[in-house]
């Protein structure tokens, strides 16, 4: 019989580095993860901004990393709003960003 001991290829093989997206409901270890609601039509123009202007300025600000998901992608059929995640290293952090996007999303549709 054939024995699996001369396989060239073992488990556990290297994985190539660089950017893998890490899935929504996962935080990376040590990372502290929120979610915000936000309004679906307030989230190009008020949370991501022009070329991307105030998700880097929020992003900058707090230190925290705010992953929007994909257009048309909102979750418990509900279109009307995005659930968009913000990742940090502290729980103060993360609480900081998210309010930082309430506050935005509410001046604008105090309006």
């Amino acid at each position: 019989g054939a024995s699996a001991q001369g396989s060239p290829h073992r488990g556990g093989g290297k994985q190539p580095h660089g950017h893998v997206e890490a899935p929504p409901t996962h935080p990376p270890e040590g990372q502290v993860e929120g979610v915000v609601s936000v309004p679906e039509p307030l989230v190009g123009p008020v949370i991501v901004g022009k070329k991307h202007k105030t998700l880097r300025r929020l992003e900058a600000e707090s230190g925290c990393a705010i992953i929007v998901p994909p257009r048309g992608s909102s979750r418990k059929g509900d279109k009307s709003h995005v659930e968009v995640a913000v990742r940090g290293g502290s729980e103060a952090e993360v609480k900081a960003c998210v309010r930082a996007i309430e506050r935005l999303c509410s001046q604008v549709s105090a309006k």
